[in-house]
């Protein structure tokens, strides 16, 4: 931390150091006649800090550094950066302490850049005033262009702090999050003015509702939706693109520099499945093939159809909590899933209650595409199902089944919605296969055949499957159970 009131006086110090200070000016205060409630209000105060949130100088002094802090005065640059933050943080925001990265982490001690990454968001989220620097930056009209919002480390820097500031190249303020604003849900926050946030929005495509979400709580924001914005970002090391997210996410994982960006990513997905209770948007990504993700780039097009950040609210995908627990195993994801049966378009003839809506597109191998249609939830349909058998022709099936993952058991209720996370997947043919009924079909017979898919109707297509009593299923070839998906 750095005392940063008198700058001529600046010094180093550690967090039992500062302790002492604030015992020492408790003590003066007669803390003995405070409450409980009143002495942590007191030593909230008395500890304020600033944060600062900068990008590093590219090339050689480059920034000051904890290991040659008493030597600061031979890198005019550097040192200059020090002073400035230490008497914008003083000055203008009455605060006594000040940290950042550059010098307040001894990098030569794994110990302690383990416990100051793992710790980075906290101590944004809890600073009195983060100061963003941005260097390559005049006036607000230029803020977008900035190498500030193109970081990987600078996203957690934008979303975790409630009070933020920014300064321009010279250290002039530029603008603050202090417009007042009641969101949908009738909670004042803190915003920042029209203009700084539509350079935020060019910059980073991070709408105003979002920005109000994080000012609340960041956990809100979907988890796809984070690691989208993440993909956006250059790193020095690729696997700080996944630590620094740990804190945004609400996950912890140990930091092993040197174990590749994807080892890092496997590791991080495998702790958010282990710790949290609801992440069912985790699969709402674009990989063909596989539920679970591989890369961060697979959610460069994630799906917004679930997103209600609009309303200040957790996406849709996280309503309710799954019916049964999903998990990881060395067979793949194991995860609850909603059969619904698909039928190709050549049945038609035979069927003339297929709904007069868009078929669904289903890629078979070889790239080669073929439309299926959901059936209308009706007496007509179910006897249609009731009769007709699973098979081949030319080599593709006349059925398949549709999984719906964001299906939630109530009671003897399947709840769902008109916009569906699914899979793909179909019965195993071979030279031996039997003919079986849609009702005869055993889960265990499926195979996955696609990565996550989004499919929405409007209120006045809809197949009518978002409430469905139990013993309803298996008059429309239904079936809840759980599915190894990889």
């Amino acid at each position: 931390m750095l005392p940063p009131t008198i700058v001529d006086e600046l010094r180093l110090i550690g967090r039992s150091e500062i302790a002492e200070e604030i015992k020492s000016r408790i003590t003066r205060c007669k803390w003995r006649t405070l409450d409980t409630p009143a002495l942590l209000k007191l030593i909230k105060e008395l500890g304020r800090y600033a944060i600062l949130s900068h990008t590093w100088f590219q090339g050689k002094p480059g920034d000051v550094v904890y290991s040659n802090w008493k030597e600061r005065e031979l890198n005019p640059e550097g040192n200059k950066k020090i002073v400035n933050f230490c008497n914008v943080a003083a000055r203008k925001h009455g605060v006594m302490y000040g940290w950042m990265d550059t010098i307040c982490i001894d990098k030569s001690s794994s110990t302690e850049l383990d416990e100051s990454i793992r710790s980075m968001y906290r101590w944004y989220r809890q600073s009195h005033v983060c100061i963003i620097y941005l260097a390559d930056t005049s006036t607000i009209a230029d803020m977008h262009s900035d190498k500030w919002f193109t970081r990987g480390w600078t996203l957690q820097e934008l979303l975790a702090p409630r009070n933020m500031v920014f300064y321009d190249k010279d250290w002039f303020f530029l603008a603050q999050n202090n417009v007042e604003e009641t969101n949908y849900l009738g909670h004042k926050i803190n915003t920042f003015p029209g203009a700084v946030q539509s350079q935020i929005l060019h910059a980073t495509t991070i709408k105003g509702n979002e920005m109000g979400m994080c000012f609340e709580d960041p956990e809100r924001l979907p988890m796809s939706r984070i690691f989208q914005l993440a993909s956006y970002r250059q790193v020095t090391r690729n696997e700080d693109s996944v630590y620094s997210l740990m804190g945004i996410l609400g996950v912890s994982i140990l930091v092993a520099y040197g174990e590749g960006l994807r080892s890092a990513f496997t590791r991080l997905i495998r702790e958010i499945m282990a710790t949290k209770a609801n992440f069912l948007d985790l699969f709402n990504h674009s990989n063909q093939y596989q539920i679970i993700p591989i890369h961060m780039a697979e959610y460069e097009q994630r799906s917004s159809l679930f997103d209600r950040t609009v309303v200040y609210k957790r996406t849709e995908l996280h309503q309710y909590i799954p019916s049964r627990p999903i998990s990881m195993t060395h067979l793949g994801g194991h995860v609850p899933v909603l059969l619904v049966p698909l039928f190709h378009e050549t049945l038609s003839s035979d069927a003339p209650i297929f709904p007069a809506r868009r078929p669904i597109s289903v890629e078979f191998p070889g790239l080669i595409s073929y439309n299926y249609h959901v059936l209308q939830r009706d007496d007509k349909s179910a006897k249609f199902i009731s009769n007709l058998e699973v098979k081949e022709t030319y080599s593709v099936p006349n059925v398949i089944f549709l999984g719906i993952l964001n299906v939630w058991k109530f009671s003897s209720e399947y709840h769902t919605s008109n916009r569906w996370l699914y899979v793909n997947v179909s019965r195993n043919f071979g030279s031996k296969s039997a003919l079986r009924l849609i009702n005869d079909i055993d889960a265990r017979e499926l195979n996955q055949m696609s990565g996550p898919r989004v499919v929405s109707w409007t209120k006045e297509h809809s197949p009518g499957y978002e409430i469905i009593m139990e013993q309803d299923l298996r008059e429309m070839g239904m079936q809840f159970t759980t599915l190894y998906l990889s």
